[in-house]
């Protein structure tokens, strides 16, 4: 099994490795879900970013996801 923490890359290490390359303008865009929204500054383009262990918002999430091993998660940081 391999370690989470060997791959583990955080939003702040995502984002701006994007941003070495399109500037990201952050937006108060939601889908009543955990993501937090940056427009790219040259297009119409939107990414999201979910961060469970940087910013805790299990109390407010209204995302399910599926586990490679096939285990139903009500939250990505769980």
């Amino acid at each position: 099994m391999q370690d989470r923490g060997e791959t583990f890359l955080s939003t702040a290490t995502v984002r701006e490795t994007i941003e070495n390359h399109y500037q990201l303008l952050p937006t108060t865009e939601t889908t009543l879900g955990p993501s937090r929204y940056y427009r790219m500054a040259d297009s119409q383009s939107r990414i999201g970013f979910i961060s469970p262990h940087s910013h805790n918002f299990c109390g407010a999430c209204n995302r399910v996801r599926v586990t490679a091993e096939g285990r139903l998660l009500l939250c990505p940081g769980k």
